[in-house]
């Protein structure tokens, strides 16, 4: 067998130079010639001496292919046609050279329209419509157009799954299957979310979507979201919910009551505090739309429920006879709690004429009579007003010590046991001699009492003994 290396150079198989190969081959013929010919610079084939072969250009299993390297390698293609020579399609494949031999690997087949392809590859065949469609499937449209949708297998006709009736492709089962709709609403804790699309849900698949609940009336209205995972199996609808947020439309005035069962949207209200010290103990406070406090032992006040937006920089403190100010009044538009409203309320220096007032804590007057007196039989009377209800104030003491002594006073519960009551009593060598104790109560602390005690410890009737009169009406005791 002889390889031609040029137009005046050929080797017969078994004739080798130097280095040649010895199995006959057109390959090692090619190698050896191009070896015994490397001293005079000559081409083999259009290759330099001394280089492996290129494949020059041919044709080959019906693809043209251009002139290539050794090693190189080009796309190629050809017109398929049917036993009748009717073009049906185009082959296309990877042409690769290995010394001076063309080798044709990675075919493939693109079938015009109305075939599909076939083996052996490659290669087309008409689309016979011959097959049986699967179960839920329909045929659809004219072969060739967009209507098919489907041709897995050569000669099968093209088919889609009856959507209309909710079934879908699997292409991992490769059959219609029965898929599932959400439609556009779903349900979270009772009530219905409406979705923004009615999702379709495949067979064996899922899908997720968030839906919206409007609730309430203005200005108490908002909107609730929940957050939706479907599932599909044999088309039953499973559904997983979970609660997402809530919102009021007359944010901030109202907020959510975070309830997704019974949603509302409720006013917002606000705590309102302050204090305006001791001598204020009593004060009446009053602002923030119309609310109103007494204040407590230290002139702290506190308003509760108060609602967003309320003007609070009209709070005001007043106690009779006594001077009050605000130093520190509330914001005209309220959107927290706040618990800084300060002042002060002071005795009225002027008073009544011819009256004392007493501070509460040591103030008092004192004599000393000049004579013992008579200590059986006496009378005293005055005016007195109480300065405040629930504590022990002494109108009148007398006494030698603090085991000999007589008192009248309004007391607080725990002297004597009683609270806002009149008390007369005395003792001798811290020996009881007398405790009434009235069953009346005296708790206004804004008015003036004309106030009169008699005693006349050796009157018959021991009831008579110590007697005493409040604006004229006789005390009762118990």
């Amino acid at each position: 067998m002889a390889a031609v290396l040029s137009s005046d150079t050929a080797y017969v198989a078994g004739d080798f130079p130097t280095g040649g190969a010895e199995d006959g081959s057109v390959a090692g013929l090619i190698r050896d010639a191009a070896f015994a010919s490397s001293s005079t610079g000559a081409l083999v084939d259009g290759a330099p001496v001394g280089e492996p072969a290129p494949c020059p250009e041919s044709e080959v299993s019906g693809y043209s292919v251009p002139y290539l390297a050794n090693g190189e390698s080009a796309a190629v293609s050809q017109d398929l046609a049917d036993g009748g020579g009717q073009k049906n399609g185009r082959a296309f494949a990877t042409a690769s050279c290995s010394y001076g031999t063309v080798r044709i690997k990675d075919e493939t087949a693109s079938c015009d329209p109305d075939y599909v392809p076939a083996l052996p590859a490659p290669s087309c065949v008409r689309d016979s419509c011959s097959g049986a469609l699967p179960e839920n499937a329909l045929a659809t449209g004219t072969p060739g157009t967009a209507a098919w949708s489907y041709s897995e297998t050569p000669g099968t006709c093209s088919f889609a799954c009856d959507s209309a009736n909710g079934y879908l492709w699997n292409s991992g089962t490769l059959s219609c299957e029965k898929s599932c709709s959400t439609g556009n609403l779903a349900s979270f804790s009772g009530l219905d979310y409406v979705l923004p699309v009615a999702l379709t849900v495949p067979n064996g698949g899922s899908a997720s979507s968030s839906g919206t609940h409007a609730f309430g009336s203005h200005p108490a209205s908002g909107t609730l979201v929940a957050d939706f995972a479907f599932s599909c199996s044999h088309g039953t609808l499973g559904t997983v919910s979970s609660a997402g947020s809530g919102s009021c439309a007359s944010a901030p005035s109202h907020a959510f009551n975070s309830d997704f069962s019974a949603p509302a949207c409720l006013p917002v209200a606000y705590q309102v505090s302050g204090s305006f010290g001791a001598g204020a103990s009593g004060a009446q406070i009053s602002g923030c739309g119309g609310k109103t406090a007494t204040a407590g032992s230290s002139g702290n006040f506190s308003f509760s429920g108060v609602l967003h937006g309320t003007d609070c920089s009209d709070v005001s403190v007043s106690k009779p006879e006594h001077s009050c100010s605000v130093s520190k009044n509330g914001p005209s538009s309220l959107v927290s709690n706040i618990s800084d409203i300060a002042g002060s309320c002071s005795f009225n220096v002027a008073g009544i004429a011819g009256s004392l007032r007493f501070n509460g804590a040591n103030g008092y007057l004192n004599r000393t009579p000049s004579a013992a007196g008579n200590q059986k039989k006496w009378t005293w009377s005055g005016w007195v007003k109480s300065s405040r209800n629930g504590s022990t104030q002494h109108v009148l003491t007398s006494g030698t010590s603090g085991t000999n002594y007589a008192l009248v006073s309004f007391s607080a519960n725990g002297f004597l046991d009683a609270t806002d009551t009149l008390k007369i009593y005395s003792t001798i060598s811290n020996s009881t001699q007398s405790a009434l104790i009235s069953s009346a109560f005296y708790r206004d602390p804004s008015a003036w009492y004309h106030l009169l005690v008699s005693v006349d410890t050796a009157d018959s009737t021991p009831s008579n003994r110590v007697k005493a009169f409040i604006n004229g009406r006789q005390v009762p005791f118990s």
